[in-house]
């Protein structure tokens, strides 16, 4: 079977991309998002230490085509593009690219999407985020896999796999956790269904969609200390976390420094390395996201890839 490949990036559609590899499939192309690729540029860690668990890793090992893409529903070429790769199986994974109807006919049967909750719970954009804010990332934790439909996560279910946050072992740690049950479903389930010997569940009438604003992984000076630190030791690792400042730039955190514990009346300070502002009970002082963490961040990766090594799918 022959696979185009939509993703923003990430573990998640590496493994899975991995997997389908495994299993005796290919890939005819992978397509991002303009400011996706930029991301992926941003990742070189990961592809060094652990290639198999990085898209560009995966793309220069098996000479895979990554391009860059439209939104699809804006793309008037798009339907003639993907006749031109002769896939017959299409596989979407942590992608903001909504497949229209006219691509997705192109697919009777053989277009399926990965998402990282139990659905029908927390349809939507950055799922986890959503769960770990509202507090119940250890209830609907999972990764499950759906057809494509035009309805938001609202597919068919093919398969699932539970994986509850662990606020012990951190979110770095839960992204691989999810990302290896995104390959066990891409080597058992997926091949079982496009082989005609696994039928999808429809989904329930229960469950919600969980609408994920960037504002709620934005520091901002109405915010308390005890919050900020929360939010930090959370998403600080992953590089979702930032600090918009007064000229309206976003400025990624990766760590808590420092705090004070009055407000010091002064303007916001923010340097090559750290950020320092006053918020609702006193002052922080913050650590920029930059190559240092990126580096940090593909280690702990690392460490979390061996910790699970045992209990996946690998080979």
């Amino acid at each position: 079977m022959h696979a185009l490949i939509l993703t923003s990036g990430g573990l998640i559609p590496a493994r899975v991309i991995s997997a389908w590899l495994a299993t005796g499939n290919s890939v005819a192309a992978i397509w991002v998002g303009t400011k996706s690729l930029r991301r992926l540029d941003r990742n070189q860690g990961l592809r060094v230490i652990a290639p198999a668990w990085s898209i560009l890793g995966l793309a220069r090992r098996y000479n895979l085509p990554i391009r860059a893409i439209p939104l699809l529903r804006d793309w008037g070429d798009a339907e003639a593009e993907i006749a031109k790769l002769g896939t017959d199986v299409l596989i979407t994974a942590a992608t903001d690219n909504i497949v229209p109807d006219d691509v997705l006919r192109l697919f009777p049967c053989r277009a399926v999407n990965f998402h990282g909750s139990l659905l029908p719970h927390y349809r939507g954009q950055n799922p986890t985020a959503g769960m770990i804010l509202d507090g119940v990332a250890e209830i609907y934790g999972g990764m499950t896999m759906h057809c494509l439909s035009t309805a938001i996560d609202m597919g068919d279910i093919i398969g699932a796999r539970r994986v509850p946050y662990d606020e012990n072992r951190g979110f770095l740690y839960w992204q691989v956790c999810l990302a290896r049950a995104a390959e066990s479903l891409a080597r058992h389930e997926l091949i079982k269904y496009l082989r005609g010997g696994r039928p999808p569940v429809p989904q329930t009438d229960s469950g919600n969609y969980r609408k994920m604003g960037l504002a709620e992984l934005t520091l901002s000076s109405t915010d308390n200390m005890e919050r900020i630190k929360w939010l930090c030791d959370v998403f600080g690792s992953v590089g979702w976390l930032s600090y918009r400042s007064r000229l309206d730039k976003r400025n990624f955190v990766s760590h808590f420094i420092s705090e004070l514990k009055t407000r010091a009346a002064e303007a916001e300070r923010i340097d090559q390395f750290t950020i320092a502002f006053d918020v609702a009970d006193g002052r922080v002082k913050l650590a920029r996201f930059g190559n240092w963490a990126r580096l940090v961040r593909a280690l702990r990766y690392w460490q979390a890839i061996v910790r699970t090594w045992w209990t996946s799918d690998d080979p």
